[in-house]
């Protein structure tokens, strides 16, 4: 798909921005927790690798479980407040009460405190996935053409990205403000009750923001492009191939990458000093606003497939190998060598990340296009499983990893823990980056030329659909 008219398109403030803005605090938490949470549990409340794991895993699985029954809420409920914002206005509570379990110091039995952070961590993951997918499935009902999508996109990353800077900058500050020191409970608790409070307020503004275009629809039962059967949506979902590559790439590519969560390990053992870290996730955003700006124009002038591929490229087999051959060349990582690459790598990377969900966008436009069923719901939810089983099936097996090798929490580390670190959180990225690249190139086929074609005719099936829905609601009354 061409984006060549991107930087013409004209929406209300209200939507251009107002996913972006709800994002921007809602990653004040869910981003600051993927890199946080794992180091919390282990060297602030002190429960142990084993614990760790099992939270990310049993969270993960039960995660995944859960999304499945979500998805088919999204897909047959028509709730008086609208079919998606209806479901934003319900889980973003449930997200404000997951975070603030999570971060409580429960002072119980470890088996005890690791049961109340699953759950937790169950419903605070459940509600950011949740939020993700109708936020997502809305902009698909907030602008009916690739364009407008890629706008709202656009603005949402450079945001997310924002929320990034804000986020590093503040958190060890705010933290040791409130707590007294870098590794308190107490401080970590705060944060998240002060930023959960702030987003559960911005996505109550969206939802009011986005009333007139998902408004509730007295026609829902007689569109037949609702009418989804089991039959139905596993026939829109198994006879599209594009989905199929997509889904099980980043499937193969989250549960191969180990290095979800790894950065503070690196930065506090490797490099000598979490605060670096800090300044990582500080400085490196202003690199994924940079590529987020840029996006439109590379975009514009180049095949968005390739385009990805190039740019991600770029980050896993230039950056990160470089920070491990110069530690396996001379036994250490200076971390402002470190933070460079790494910032070099994600502004590469969000040249493309600003418009990657428009490949699923896509996907949801062929299944529609193929089979009449408009199963939007089910595939903004299929996206966001592969992110699950990256902090948790891949996340546990290296954490585990890192326990095989000799990791001892708050300690001095030996050399094959610092191995093992420095692997994960470079070298394991790149070999499961690969993969998924050959899912991309021989997988996904759909051309620019095919996708604008299927906008097009789809538009009109959804014109006729919603037509014959009214006409025949109007019989039946009568």
């Amino acid at each position: 798909m061409d984006n060549k008219n991107t930087s013409n398109v004209k929406l209300p403030f209200g939507l251009e921005w107002g996913f972006g803005i709800a994002n921007f605090f809602m990653q004040l938490i869910v981003s600051i927790s993927a890199s946080y949470f794992t180091f919390v549990m282990t060297d602030v409340f002190m429960l142990g690798t084993t614990v760790a794991a099992t939270v990310n895993g049993v969270s993960s699985i039960t995660g995944i479980v859960s999304l499945f029954l979500f998805a088919a809420l999204f897909q047959y409920t028509n709730l008086k407040w609208g079919r998606y914002r209806s479901w934003v206005m319900i889980l973003t509570p449930t997200l404000v009460i997951g975070y603030t379990m999570m971060y409580i110091p429960w002072n119980v039995s470890p088996a005890l405190w690791c049961g109340i952070l699953i759950v937790g961590y169950v419903l605070a993951d459940l509600g950011a996935s949740g939020i993700g997918t109708c936020c997502q499935s809305l902009m698909t009902k907030c602008s009916p053409n690739p364009e407008g999508r890629m706008l709202m996109l656009g603005r949402q990353n450079v945001l997310h990205n924002t929320s990034r800077v804000v986020g590093g900058a503040i958190v060890v500050p705010i933290v040791t403000l409130i707590g007294g020191s870098k590794t308190s409970p107490k401080g970590y608790t705060g944060y998240f009750l002060i930023f959960s409070t702030l987003t559960l307020i911005a996505y109550f503004w969206l939802a009011h923001v986005v009333k007139p275009y998902d408004q509730y629809d007295p026609n829902f039962r007689q569109n037949t492009a609702n009418k989804v059967s089991m039959k139905d949506m596993l026939a829109a979902l198994g006879t599209n191939r594009h989905l199929l590559s997509l889904f099980i790439g980043i499937t193969i590519r989250g549960c191969l990458t180990l290095s979800t969560q790894m950065g503070a390990y690196f930065f506090t053992y490797v490099c000598g000093d979490l605060s670096y870290y800090a300044l990582y996730n500080t400085i490196s955003p202003f690199g994924g606003i940079l590529g987020g700006l840029m996006s439109p124009w590379f975009s514009s002038r180049f095949d968005k497939k390739k385009l990805f591929i190039a740019s991600v490229a770029f980050q896993v087999f230039i950056c990160l190998p470089s920070i491990a051959l110069t530690y396996f060349l001379t036994g250490k990582v200076n971390p402002l060598f470190a933070v460079i690459m790494l910032s070099l790598g994600f502004l590469s990377n969000n040249i493309s990340l600003t418009y990657f969900n428009t490949f699923w966008m896509d996907c949801a436009e062929y299944s529609f296009w193929k089979t009449g069923k408009d199963v939007t719901p089910v595939i903004m939810t299929l996206q966001k499983i592969p992110a699950k089983l990256s902090r948790g099936v891949g996340a546990s097996i290296g954490i585990a990893l890192l326990g095989s090798a000799g990791y001892v929490a708050g300690q001095a580390q030996t050399p094959s823990a610092l191995n093992m670190i420095v692997i994960l959180f470079t070298l394991a990225p790149a070999i499961s980056q690969s993969i998924f690249f050959l899912f991309m190139i021989f997988g996904y086929t759909l051309t620019g030329e095919e996708t604008k074609k299927i906008y097009e005719e789809n538009a009109a099936t959804r014109a006729r659909l919603k037509e014959e829905a009214a006409a025949a609601a109007a019989q039946k009354n009568n």
